[in-house]
């Protein structure tokens, strides 16, 4: 299989669902192999070399910081899988990202007393020439539609 051959739409949306602030961040990296993150709304898609990632994160309400949770684990999360190996495992680097995403809210909130305990979810889609992989932790959720119908959706933790 060619890699573009492979075309896809994605899209994202946050709410702040009743807060007074929207603590979500999101991100799509179309092409992992270049430094470019961002895309425009129904614009269709090649895969990169390296594949495709879209990550969402909800900042946790009523903890200090949630906004910073959400905004420092997508850029970590991001960053991590652009920078592995070509021909590292997937599955593997999609968790070490989340991972890594965890401990950085950790010690961010270690070295500044004022985000001690912040939070957010993570749900994250990587899309490879051969798979496409999902991970999540907390109650946001993937919805995969095909001809406008739901097929599959995640669960919350």
């Amino acid at each position: 299989m060619k890699q573009n051959n492979i075309l896809f739409r994605m899209a994202a949306r946050c709410e702040a669902a009743g807060r007074p602030n929207n603590e979500d961040n999101y991100q799509l990296d179309s092409d992992l192999s270049d430094d470019q993150w961002g895309f425009t709304a129904d614009d269709e898609i090649s895969l990169g070399n390296k594949g495709a990632l879209l990550v969402v994160c909800d900042g946790m309400g009523g903890m200090q910081g949630g906004s910073v949770a959400s905004q420092l684990a997508v850029q970590t999360i991001l960053e991590t899988v652009a920078s592995a190996d070509k021909q590292s495992n997937p599955s593997m680097t999609l968790i070490k990202a989340i991972r890594n995403a965890n401990m950085a809210i950790i010690e961010e909130g270690q070295n500044n007393p004022n985000l001690q305990g912040m939070g957010t979810t993570v749900t994250a889609l990587l899309i490879t020439p051969y798979s496409a992989l999902t991970a999540y932790v907390g109650d946001s959720r993937i919805y995969q539609l095909r001809k406008g119908k739901k097929v599959f959706r995640t669960f919350d933790h």
